[in-house]
């Protein structure tokens, strides 16, 4: 019992002193009266741990430190991977765009449009599908004559009503969503 009682003095000793120390430590400011507050509910604690062993009501203390301190790291997990959770959706959203937008513009250098600006704009409601799709196309005129510049642009619009046609069915959309813009 009596060397219960100087672990007990040498404990509170010890911590008086490095009390002591950190608060001569810190700079007079504003923070040092919270210090003050935190390390005298300590202190409470150092000095009433005889008294919480021989009550054997430390287990308890520390069972249900344990458990809120491990509920705590839980939350603290779970927020974390919602963030990054939330991170991987929008990766994964953008890089799925850009996908379309790369085998779009494949599919028009395929029939011959080469050098076309694709956006596609996607709807995350419907499970990430695709709304709509922006076709920007220079298309510089070779022909020398009017009859040959008609025949040329009837060709171009036909080439165009196709691509916009099998977008359409290929990535589900509907024609009017699929505009195709032409500067020449």
């Amino acid at each position: 019992m009596t060397e219960a009682i100087l672990e007990w003095l040498r404990t509170v000793a010890a911590y008086l002193i490095f009390m002591t120390a950190v608060l001569q430590i810190l700079p007079e400011n504003q923070y040092r009266k919270y210090l003050q507050f935190f390390l005298g509910i300590v202190m409470i604690l150092v000095l009433g741990r005889p008294l919480l062993r021989i009550s054997h009501l430390e287990e308890s203390f520390e069972k249900t430190l344990d458990q809120l301190t491990l509920e705590e790291e839980v939350k603290a997990m779970e927020n974390g991977y919602l963030a990054m959770e939330g991170y991987q959706e929008t990766y994964l959203y953008h890089a799925y765009q850009k996908e379309i937008e790369m085998q779009i513009r494949m599919y028009l250098e395929e029939l011959g449009i080469s050098g076309a600006k694709v956006t596609v704009k996607l709807d995350q409601q419907e499970g990430v599908a695709v709304e709509s799709i922006s076709i920007c196309v220079k298309w510089e005129s070779s022909a020398i004559y009017q009859q040959e510049s008609a025949q040329e642009e009837e060709k171009r619009e036909r080439m165009i009503e196709s691509a916009k046609a099998e977008l359409s069915k290929v990535y589900q959309v509907e024609p009017e969503h699929i505009i195709v813009e032409i500067r020449e």
